[in-house]
């Protein structure tokens, strides 16, 4: 029977399937791009052909079952298949398995999420050209009242100099995804 593909987990329990997609999701989110299933297949016999863990004339793992892994087609992989895709996503094996270990990976993912809104914060601040103003000013040790100084500062030039300008476009009114 097949119930046990979508309907017959235990409450609690997350599926294979769902996992995959969280650890996906992740890298999106950390990178800004999802990742294809034949780029980590690639990736991962790449390494598996450098540490030697790849079997003779056979790759490792194949996009396509990666893809089935990932929509639920497939919930039955070998265990060599999970260590490969732990090893990619630079999660212990167990995350597959275990509730408990992925409750363990859940501050991680969190910190990529940070990482990827700190990525976007520095694009914007080099598309604006202030990133040496901002290096300058975290390097400087500013006081909290400096700092407000140093907002207030900044805003009254920003009003001095746009009086009769229209704004500059890209630094000011826009919008982040």
């Amino acid at each position: 029977m097949s119930g046990a593909r979508s309907g017959g987990q235990a409450p609690g329990q997350r599926s294979l399937q769902a996992r995959l997609e969280r650890l996906f999701a992740a890298r999106e989110e950390a990178t800004g791009k999802r990742p294809s299933y034949d780029s980590v297949a690639r990736a991962i016999n790449e390494a598996a052909a450098k540490d030697g863990t790849a079997t003779e004339k056979k790759n490792t793992i194949s996009g396509p079952y990666i893809w089935e892994l990932t929509t639920g087609k497939s919930d039955n992989p070998k265990l060599r298949h999970l260590e490969a895709l732990a090893k990619y996503f630079n999660v212990d094996v167990d995350y597959f398995v275990s509730d408990s270990a992925e409750d363990q990976l859940t501050p991680r993912l969190n910190e990529l999420q940070t990482y990827a809104t700190q990525l976007e914060l520095l694009e914007a601040l080099k598309e604006a050209g202030v990133h040496g103003l901002a290096v300058e000013v975290a390097n400087a040790g500013l006081s909290p009242e400096s700092l407000e100084t140093l907002k207030d500062m900044v805003k009254f030039l920003g009003e001095k100099d746009s009086k009769g300008r229209p704004p500059a476009s890209g630094a000011r009114g826009r919008s982040r995804k």
